[in-house]
């Protein structure tokens, strides 16, 4: 056995558009890896209704393909790679074929079911938010190459270069080295040396962006988030605040 070749890795997949076989049924899907490991067909039969079970489609087992929602699908999928306990599970853009809240409950029953398998995983994902939720670790990449590779928080807070900033989240950029994260400025009911004005506001439901002019430092623009909470400040007030300062680390 060599590992440099692919099929000789104990390395599984779970492909972006799934890669199920629509001319099998949900249980003969799961058991297909099997049948390639000379696991015996009774055998094969009962860890992949286990396997089911545990992927939350007990019930399904006869069914096909085509008959299944798109999160049924992925959970298929995800079962038929789990089922031969692999060392470790690539998942190629999960959620890109799903609606937003199909999008979020899939997200919160796969990281359930890696933690109860204690499964390392590799996530591919250009999606910011999908990346937040499920790693432990991102590494980001550009070109082919390593741009920074921390844990979620790190890569949030203490970006490392240009590409990081511009890429993750939203900012304010005050000079080369320095910017600032909408939601860390604050309004404040006293003086501060950082007097603005707001310029334009948007309602986005949960929270409202709004644009501030600084009245020094070159009448500088920042983008702030804050809360709803009902109490909505005016285009064209005064305001004074405080933020956090963020400082690239390269």
């Amino acid at each position: 056995m060599s590992l440099f070749n692919p099929e000789d890795r104990n390395v599984s997949t779970v492909f972006q558009s799934y890669g199920l076989f629509s001319n099998k049924n949900v249980l003969e899907n799961v058991a297909y890896g099997l049948k390639f490991r000379n696991v015996k067909k009774q055998d094969r039969i009962k860890q992949s209704i286990e396997m089911v079970k545990n992927v939350g489609l007990e019930g399904y087992e006869n069914k096909k393909i085509h008959e299944l929602s798109g999160g049924q699908r992925q959970r298929v999928a995800l079962a038929r790679s789990l089922v031969i306990s692999p060392r470790l599970i690539l998942l190629d853009e999960p959620f890109s074929n799903l609606d937003k809240n199909l999008r979020v409950t899939m997200r919160n029953e796969i990281k359930k079911l890696v933690k109860y398998f204690k499964m390392t995983t590799i996530l591919v994902a250009h999606d910011q938010e999908d990346a937040f939720t499920m790693a432990d670790k991102v590494i980001l990449m550009n070109d082919g190459k390593i741009i920074q590779n921390s844990t979620v928080t790190e890569l949030y807070d203490a970006l490392n270069s240009e590409f990081s900033l511009s890429f993750i989240g939203n900012s304010n950029k005050l000079d080369d080295d320095n910017f600032i994260r909408p939601e860390k400025i604050k309004i404040v009911d006293y003086e501060t040396k950082e007097h603005a004005e707001i310029v334009s506001k948007q309602f986005r439901g949960v929270f409202i962006e709004y644009q501030l002019k600084l009245k020094k430092n070159n009448q500088k623009t920042l983008k702030m988030i804050e809360l709803n909470t009902g109490k909505e400040k005016n285009i064209g007030e005064d305001v004074f605040i405080k933020y956090q300062l963020r400082k690239l680390s390269n």
